[in-house]
């Protein structure tokens, strides 16, 4: 036995020299003979290399968002809280859900909130506005983070008559403190309150980021502070950890126990309110998968035409080379060393685009990182990371092996046919091979449809939606979010005498036209839900009884600073600031008021929590509608009240948007805003000031981003379709010179040779436009599902797409052609 182990060992050592022997002479021989042909050769591969540098930037989109975890240790443990309500789960939940949750599971080691607002950091100079996240000790050791300098916090620290505490942001003490490690002991003002601050956190952390709003300072307020509301109405983002060893569907089914004990406990009017635990964020990235996703399929789409390209390419190359196979043929190679080779040559090919394209998508996904997006989390950690790599790589090598077949099989027929020495069977073969080279030119074509008009479709949209009327004129108007310390501005009246100090102030500011308050800002988002309930509807007794519509708090003046004027009535003034009175757009008074006038009708308004507590307000105007949510929606019906009509049950008056129409410089205007707040609260600084016509074209970045990416991918897409053409029909002119010679010398005319040619580059574009045309309008209707703001799209859109592809196509192959023209016959005849 052991003699027989002597004797193998050393054949199998043998056996696996020769074999590394023949693999790396077939890669040499592979590169020489790319070498021989730089123009094929670099054709190729930077065919290859736009492919690959297209997929491989959305991939490194793909991966931060959708694959890679959360950064923080502990990330695969950590769960989301969510609560169900009617079926359907919301992100929100209370704090009466968190306390239970952590009172009554097992299987969660760590049970957490984080409610993140804005505060005013008071030092030298104007206040700074920075965001803060309230949560609790458990948070950090949720997230298994470290501090850069200083401690966490304790239990300790979250006592009610304990020192409040403060953790800094990296940003925040970099940039506010000057990276002073002094800072640690440190008594800072925020919101006008002393916090010692006892750590900064490193760089990049950011809770409850990547995935929400980051902050920028850290305060303690747990789920048993008594602040927080005793109801579980939601308003916060709820985490757990599991505990290791256990799994989700045991913490769920603990969750389904403590949701069922809050509701015997806390029963709500509108029906029972569940608790939901998914991973981290996984609804956010479930909502952002779609739009990744197709812009994935794009690049799949673009990266697929690479592939005919090149498959084009190598069948080109095999007919140039079947004189060259047939030898090595006659040599003594088998068509397994014959395919062996040629998929060799494949696979370095693609390798080497492969390796350019790894060098392109790095410079594309920094520039995928730079674009701001507010739909899409993550966008600015765009890299091309491991994963990415991995993945392309695979991608390479499997296109390389699939693409490599069809030249290793045309190498061996090409091969075995010259041997046999039949120059009939060899044409016949190539006029087969040529002929797959056109039907993949056309399959070619209908995919650069797909992307062209795909582009189409959202550039159509974009014109759609930047040609939308929002209602109101953005023009010198600026908006300012202000956010009210609840601590210094506990009452109604403290916040009302606050905010008539700052508009009294502002209006009084040279070059100000207009200014006034609302709660939520038009155009940009807002919840509307059943909130009314009109004359001659039932007494409500749940919140199915009541009617949607969109409610605003607003001050005098702020309809003026729209620039809305009333259609019959009028707005508010001030006499108004007491009195139970309404204004409502034109869609409320359509359809609530079946085209009566609304003016002096009762509507009654919810305000609160609860859905049988309803203020009846007197209507007392129309005034035109105003996309409240967004520039892409309709505009609901709204009803507009004085903001000192909601009482102390309306904490949104915390949080109120300053709006400011004025001529001046956006610098002069901020400026004016942070004094005239300053002025009435030397604590305070707004927030977010920026011009109405900038915030509403954010709103369209999403559509922005696709638009933009899928346009260069379809530009793209086009410039290869009409260099495949361009190329295969300069190939078939160079194989078809002698039998073109022989037409011209048998009285066929240069133009009707130009002609003959033009014409099956029209049949290709024709079959090729009739079969991606069927798949351009499924497209259409998939962008429609998952683009905002396409409701339709118009048969212009595809007939222009497939005019400029067709025309584009078209001169790919009238530069052959009328080369193919000017071939002289005697010299076509003499050549071999």
């Amino acid at each position: 036995m052991s003699a027989f182990f002597e004797s193998a060992t050393p054949e199998r050592g043998h056996q696996t020299t020769r074999v590394v022997q023949s693999v790396g002479q077939d890669i040499r021989y592979a590169v020489r003979g790319l070498r021989r042909r730089p123009g094929f050769a670099l054709s190729a591969t930077l065919t290859i290399g736009v492919g690959i540098g297209a997929l491989a930037s959305v991939l490194s989109v793909v991966s931060a968002v959708l694959l890679r975890p959360a950064p923080y240790p502990t990330a695969d443990r950590i769960v989301q809280i969510e609560q169900v309500v009617d079926g359907r789960p919301r992100d929100e939940v209370s704090t009466l859900d968190v306390r239970a949750l952590s009172e009554g599971s097992a299987s969660l080691s760590h049970v957490t909130i984080a409610w993140f607002s804005e505060a005013s950091v008071a030092g030298d100079g104007l206040p700074e506005r920075a965001r803060r996240v309230y949560t609790d000790s458990q948070a950090f050791a949720m997230l298994g983070v470290r501090p850069l300098i200083g401690r966490l916090p304790t239990k300790a620290d979250e006592a009610l008559d304990a020192d409040p505490v403060v953790i800094l942001g990296h940003r925040l003490w970099s940039e506010r403190f000057g990276s002073d490690p002094a800072v640690i002991g440190r008594a800072i003002r925020i919101d006008g309150r002393p916090s010692t601050v006892i750590g900064v956190m490193p760089a990049g952390f950011a809770y409850p980021a990547p995935y929400w709003a980051g902050g920028d300072l850290w305060l303690l307020r747990g789920p048993s502070h008594p602040s927080w509301p005793a109801t579980r109405a939601g308003f916060t983002l709820g985490f757990g950890l599991l505990e290791k060893g256990r799994t989700l569907v045991r913490a769920q089914a603990e969750a389904d126990a403590v949701a069922a004990a809050l509701d015997a406990r806390y029963p709500d009017s509108n029906g029972p309110i569940g608790l939901r635990l998914t991973g981290f964020a996984a609804d956010v990235r479930a909502e952002a998968r779609p739009r990744l996703l197709l812009i994935l399929g794009a690049a799949s789409v673009l990266f697929l035409i690479v592939c005919v390209n090149v498959v084009n390419l190598l069948i080109g190359r095999g007919l140039d080379r079947q004189r060259e196979l047939a030898a090595r043929v006659a040599l003594g190679a088998g068509p397994a060393r014959l395919v062996r080779q040629l998929l060799t040559e494949t696979a370095v090919m693609f390798l080497t685009g492969g390796a350019v394209g790894l060098l392109a998508a790095v410079q594309g996904s920094r520039l995928m990182a730079a674009v701001q997006s507010l739909s899409i989390p993550r966008m600015d950690e765009a890299s091309v990371d491991g994963t990415v790599v991995i993945v392309t790589i695979a991608v390479t090598m499997i296109a390389a092996a699939i693409v490599g077949l069809v030249p290793a099989w045309q190498g061996v027929r090409s091969g075995l046919s010259g041997l046999a020495g039949s120059d009939v069977r060899s044409a016949s073969q190539g006029r087969r091979w040529r002929h797959l080279q056109r039907t993949l030119i056309a399959v070619e074509v209908g995919l650069a449809l797909v992307l062209l008009s795909g582009a189409g479709v959202l550039l159509e949209g974009a014109r759609t939606l930047a040609r939308t009327d929002p209602g109101f004129d953005v023009s010198g108007l600026m908006r300012a979010r202000i956010t009210l310390p609840p601590e210094s501005y506990a009452t109604a009246n403290e916040q009302h005498v606050f905010y008539d100090r700052v508009l009294a102030r502002v209006r009084s500011a040279l070059g100000v036209t207009a200014v006034g308050l609302v709660d939520v800002p038009p155009g940009v988002g807002g919840r509307g839900g059943p909130s009314i309930s009109v004359a001659g509807d039932p007494t409500p007794t749940s919140i199915r009884d009541l009617r949607p519509s969109d409610v605003r708090l607003v001050s005098v003046g702020y309809l003026e600073t729209l620039g809305l004027a009333a259609q019959s009535g009028r707005v508010f003034s001030a006499s108004d600031a007491s009195l139970p009175v309404a204004v409502v757009n034109e869609t409320f008074a359509r359809r609530y008021q079946s085209g009566a006038t609304a003016v002096g009708r009762r509507v009654r308004v919810r305000l609160g929590a609860d859905v049988t507590d309803l203020t009846a307000f007197t209507i007392i105007g129309v005034v035109p509608d105003v996309r409240e949510k967004t520039v892409y929606e309709p505009p609901p019906p709204t009803v507009y009240l004085p903001f000192t009509q909601a009482g102390s049950s309306r904490t949104s008056l915390l949080r109120m948007s300053l709006l400011v129409r004025s001529p001046r410089p956006p610098a002069d205007l901020e400026f004016l805003v942070r004094r005239a707040i300053a002025d009435a609260d030397a604590g305070l600084a707004p927030s977010d000031l920026v011009a109405m016509r900038d915030l509403l074209a954010a709103e369209l970045s999403l559509n922005r981003i696709n638009l933009a990416l899928l346009a260069v991918l379809a530009v793209v897409s086009l410039c290869l379709a009409v260099l495949g053409v361009y190329a295969v029909t300069a190939h078939g002119v160079r194989q078809r010179t002698r039998e073109m010679g022989i037409r011209l010398a048998l009285g066929d005319s240069p133009r009707g040779l130009q002609l003959r040619l033009l014409r099956e580059g029209v049949l290709l574009v024709t079959v090729g436009l009739a079969s991606g045309g069927i798949a351009a309008v499924w497209t259409a209707g998939l962008l429609r599902s998952a683009v905002y703001g396409i409701d339709r799209t118009s048969p212009v859109t595809f007939a222009g797409a497939g005019l400029v592809l067709a025309a584009a196509v078209l001169f790919g192959c009238y530069l052959p052609a009328r080369h193919a023209a000017q071939i002289d016959p005697v010299a076509a005849l003499r050549a071999d």
